[in-house]
């Protein structure tokens, strides 16, 4: 192979997960050694993303003795940076890996001591090629596949290949770790800010801590990038240079400045085309530049212009957050008298992107369009609706869509991308947003069983409030019934927010949301036990809703490995197994460190699978192991990680056999994933033709409305609404609406959603019924 015919294995920092490949080395005949073979895989890395790449051949006796390289995008071999199984260095080998049979977390019984094995984590973000070949064709052309043709026939034979690509931050975009901005202490930092205005500094262009990113955007907002370089040693930074990379579908790079501590050096160039603003470069213009301090080497504005989008996904009813793509390559510091430095490049900030809800017809304004969308949905649910605007529409969160999102489109009536108002938002809009569940028998609605689910928590650890949940309903695919994520810590650390994940369909066979016990047992129910509901019941068959809820906030809580004050207590044994030791007791976790072995606490809740069928409830280990865990949070000092995904998988035979040169594995499932599902296309709704034509059949007063609407579409007039009631305009005032002259609207009185909620105290029956009525007889437009 070369680099141009390497196997592109799919692997991305947005596709993680492992692939399992088998092949020969000295297979290709049409080489005129064939022990000079060379098979390369083609995988994407961001900054910060790990590649783990493991060769099982010797062990099998296959008569390979493998050698493993890593190569950049352009074919020159990666020589540093790569760590062998014992977590040693390979930089004095010029990155070659040969004869490690230490790898992490894998136990045979027969040593393969000429298999490799690599760990690489990118410092540049881009393609990179893994190199397999056989002793001794160790110094090949990557390019043109010319071997070293020292390579011996005797060293060929067959290989499992298992490559495992991991993010480098928390799969969840938007959260961040619990920690300071401590001194550095030693190398040279580079690193990126994402800020709405421009950092204040002083006279030097320096700040003396790193400037704290803004949590969030929304698709319209403008923005600045800025690049912040420090050095621990040496007395002043001399030069610095580098490359920022972002999404080109999201905004355009449209201006860049230079901070006033570095002279600007070379020609910097912004490529909308590949997401590139290239030669970031400046020459520091005075002494001690950097040191101590954050030094400004530059700053790039990001703006929304015609071509860039963040649509709203109604497949998958996904808002955001999105990632902006933020990275840095091509990062070079000279430091003064050219002094040694080891270069620490930083992660890109966690800034959450989102989609502009109110936009909803996504044609960059929000107008009549979008309100006649809202009108047509009033009154609807979010979980009962089907139709795919009334989740998006509703704003507050509140699971239907009434007046509090009336009045919150009306507060943001005419903004538009470009313009010179923002957007306004309840003060949850960041909260949870509900998905739609495709098959679920019982009684109890989503949101009793939630409840429920986080009273049972909240009791057994004694919590004065309950979790903040976001649930989501998506389609998660084979047999993945949930997962949970830490999203938010208190001070002391203990979780006390986070998202879970539910299949809509529980894996094909459907959730059962009755809280009613009495299908699993005639007695009150007890944590730790697995009661299986009886044959015939509503609950047969059927993923209990309840308990994959329990299960989820349980990771939510804590019980995760990920979750550092948790992973203390995780101590390995024998084999490699784990174990939590905590005062007094021991439990045993699965090998991933996510759940409790269900061969030695069968029946618990924590358990890695689920039947159909069963419910369970917590036990007296899982509060003592949780409680643990939030005591140590509590009593310690821990980097409190957020936003990784805890599984929680259905008992479900596969239905196909894996093909016979690939599998791909979750990196969190103990459960082979035959093939990935196709990627749900996003769906466009175009209202662009269901506007009024005069024809339709509708309330009068209604048609009135939209009249006054498409004659003045930069004004919300709702002087037609005082013919409904008298309780309907009174509430309107009440809740800080009004109309003056002219029949405009006016918003002086509104409450500002995103201080405060809306206060509806005011609000009566009589005007939910006046809308109700309307709208219910209303029969257009089609949409």
């Amino acid at each position: 192979d070369t680099i141009t015919t390497a196997v592109d294995t799919e692997l991305t920092s947005s596709m993680t997960g492992t692939k399992v490949y088998q092949g020969i080395v000295g297979n290709n005949s049409s080489l005129g050694d064939p022990a000079q073979d060379v098979d390369l895989y083609k995988i994407t890395l961001g900054v910060g993303d790990t590649v783990t790449v493991d060769v099982d051949g010797d062990v099998f006796n296959t008569g390979l003795d493998s050698i493993l390289r890593l190569f950049d995008s352009t074919g020159a071999a990666v020589t540093t940076g790569l760590l062998d199984g014992s977590g040693s260095s390979l930089d004095g080998n010029n990155g070659v890996s040969d004869d490690d049979y230490n790898v992490p977390d894998e136990y045979i019984f027969d040593l393969g001591s000429l298999d490799s094995y690599f760990s690489y984590t990118a410092t540049s973000a881009g393609v990179y090629y893994i190199g397999l070949s056989a002793w001794d064709n160790s110094d090949y052309d990557a390019t043109t596949g010319v071997g070293s043709g020292a390579a011996d026939e005797s060293a060929t034979g067959s290989y499992d290949l298992t490559i495992t690509v991991e993010n480098g931050g928390a799969p969840l975009h938007g959260t961040q770790s619990i920690v300071a901005d401590a001194p550095l202490e030693e190398g040279t930092a580079v690193d990126l800010v994402v800020v709405r205005n421009q950092t204040e500094l002083d006279p030097r262009g320096q700040t003396s801590a790193l400037p704290v990113s803004d949590s969030w955007i929304d698709e319209w907002s403008s923005f600045w990038v800025e690049v912040y370089v420090e050095t621990a040693d040496a007395r002043s930074i001399a030069a610095a240079i580098a490359d920022l990379n972002y999404n080109t579908n999201f905004f355009t790079a449209t201006e860049i400045e230079f901070g006033s501590a570095f002279t600007a050096s070379g020609t910097a160039v912004i490529d909308d085309t590949t997401g590139v603003v290239t030669g970031l470069s400046g020459l520091a213009n005075d002494d001690k530049i950097g040191n101590g301090k954050k030094a400004l080497l530059a700053r790039v504005k990001f703006e929304s212009l015609a071509q860039d989008d963040v649509s709203i996904d109604f497949e998958d009813k996904f808002i955001g957050p999105h990632a902006l793509g933020l990275s840095l390559s091509n990062v070079n510091v000279t430091l003064f008298n050219d002094a040694e430095t080891t270069l620490i490049v930083g992660e890109a900030p966690d800034t959450d992107l989102w989609a502009i809800a109110y936009d909803v017809n996504d044609d960059d304004i929000i107008n009549y369009r979008d309100l006649i969308i809202l009108t047509s949905i009033y009154g609807q649910n979010v979980l009962d609706a089907d139709s795919p605007y009334v989740w998006a529409l509703d704003a507050d969160k509140s699971g239907k869509v009434d007046y509090r999102d009336l009045s919150l489109l009306a507060t943001n009536y005419g903004v538009h991308k470009g313009g010179d108002r923002e957007v306004i938002y309840p003060a949850n809009f960041l909260q949870r947003w509900y998905g739609k569940t495709t098959d679920i028998t019982g009684d109890s609605s989503i949101d009793q069983v939630m409840d429920e689910a986080l009273g049972i928590w909240q009791d057994a650890l004694g919590l004065d409030e309950p979790l903040d949940i976001q649930l989501v309903i998506t389609n998660l695919g084979g047999t993945q019934l949930g997962e949970g994520q830490i999203t938010g810590v208190d001070s002391e650390g203990r979780p006390v927010s986070g998202i879970v994940t539910l299949d809509d369909n529980a894996a094909g066979l459907g959730w059962y949301s009755d809280l009613d016990s009495s299908a699993f047992s005639d007695t009150e129910l007890e944590g730790g036990v697995a009661y299986t509901a009886e044959a015939g019941s509503a609950a047969a068959g059927h993923y209990d809703l309840l308990t994959v809820l329990l299960h989820e906030i349980g990771h939510v809580l804590g019980f995760t490995d990920t979750y550092a004050p948790f992973e203390s207590f995780v101590q390995t044994g024998v084999g490699g197994t784990l174990t939590f030791v905590g005062i007094g007791f021991e439990a045993t976790l699965t090998d991933d460190g996510l759940h409790l072995d269900d061969t030695v606490h069968a029946g618990d809740v924590m358990n890695a699978t689920l039947d159909p069928g069963v419910r369970k409830l917590p036990s007296i280990l899982d509060t003592l192991i949780l409680q643990s865990a939030h005591e140590a949070a509590a009593s310690g000092s821990y980097e409190i990680l957020v936003g990784i995904n805890a599984p929680l998988m259905a008992s479900l035979p596969l239905v196909a056999e894996p093909p016979a040169t690939q599998t791909s594995e979750n990196e969190n499932s103990p459960v082979t994933v035959i093939a990935p599902l196709d990627e749900l296309s996003p769906v466009v709704f175009d209202v662009t033709s269901s506007l009024l034509t005069g024809n339709e059949s509708i309330q009068p007063v209604l048609s009135q409305f939209f009249n006054n609407l498409l004659q003045k579409q930069d004004e919300l007039d709702l002087t037609v609404l005082e013919g409904l009631s008298e309780e309907l305009i009174s509430d309107l005032r009440l809740n800080g609406l009004s109309i003056v002259d002219g029949g405009k609207l006016d918003l002086s009185g509104l409450v500002d959603p995103e201080t405060g909620d809306l206060d509806l105290a005011g609000l009566s029956e009589e005007f939910d019924a006046d809308f109700d009525e309307v709208f219910s007889d209303w029969a257009g437009p089609i949409l």
